[in-house]
């Protein structure tokens, strides 16, 4: 067996130059790892789309979703030509979160010309069973990303915050709603983009929770990484998430996402291995 004696000179230096490197390491992990979802549905698994990471809340597909390229490895790929697909999770007392709540996804839009759902705890309108929503208003003009809770299941408690900024279709971005117990919060890419306050907690409705349906459309386009938090992330732990996807990130061919395997590298470029055309 051959082995390498290095100088102790040598030796010396090369502990001074890793020691700060496996300190950082070990900081990131520390910090990514502060926080722990309750529910994660990475769609990593095209054959099991719908598995929850974090618990054992598996979303039932709506549809037939389609695995393409995300952030990390698969996405998800809703609307598929009109078609109206997206996810159902059961409730789960660890759905019914009251606050501290933070609800975070990664999203890019195909087309984005209503009020689109991203996640949604209800199932329809003022039903009594209303608890969180996160989606886009297009009452104001454009795409502007929308945190809303209510209080009572009714719309007579209903508070929301939107976004002073618009996401761009085609584009992958972070979008994300907060409840600390003192105020609601919308983040997009990493920043706060919108705060409205408010302590009246959220009602632990028993509703389904759906990923890109709300009763009035279907998301048009790619999520990933749809997380819960029991916890009111940080605005350091939104900005941390950002930056480490940004290098990541990409402008998707307007109207289709690549489709890939899982554990396949990502680049900043969409390789594509079919196509899916969307209407």
């Amino acid at each position: 067996m051959l082995t390498s004696v290095l100088p102790p000179a040598i030796n010396a230096t090369r502990s001074k130059v890793l020691r700060p490197i496996l300190w950082a390491l070990c900081l990131i992990a520390q910090s990514l790892l502060a926080a722990q979802p309750v529910a994660w549905w990475t769609f990593d698994d095209p054959a099991s789309l719908g598995r929850d990471s974090a618990g054992t809340n598996d979303a039932a597909l709506v549809g037939a979703p389609l695995a393409c390229s995300g952030v990390r490895n698969n996405g998800i790929l809703m609307n598929v030509n009109g078609e109206g697909e997206s996810l159902r999770v059961a409730n789960s007392p660890s759905l019914e979160i009251t606050g501290p709540l933070t609800v975070l996804v990664w999203a890019n839009a195909n087309a984005v010309n209503s009020t689109y759902a991203l996640v949604y705890k209800a199932t329809g309108w003022d039903d009594g069973q209303m608890a969180y929503m996160l989606d886009l208003d297009r009452g104001s003009g454009g795409n502007y990303p929308r945190f809303a809770v209510t209080s009572d299941g009714y719309a007579s408690g209903y508070a929301a915050v939107t976004s002073h900024e618009a996401l761009t279709a085609g584009q992958w971005h972070l979008i994300a709603g907060v409840y600390d117990g003192t105020n609601l919060m919308v983040y997009l890419d990493g920043k706060l983009e919108g705060s409205l306050a408010y302590s009246a907690g959220i009602y632990p409705g028993t509703d389904p929770l759906y990923i890109g349906w709300n009763g009035w459309g279907t998301w048009n386009g790619a999520l990933d990484e749809v997380r819960i938090f029991n916890v009111a992330l940080t605005p350091a732990e939104m900005l941390e998430e950002f930056q480490s996807q940004e290098p990541a990130l990409n402008a998707s061919l307007p109207g289709s996402f690549g489709r890939v395997g899982v554990g396949q590298a990502r680049t900043n470029q969409v390789t594509l291995r079919h196509r899916e055309t969307i209407t």
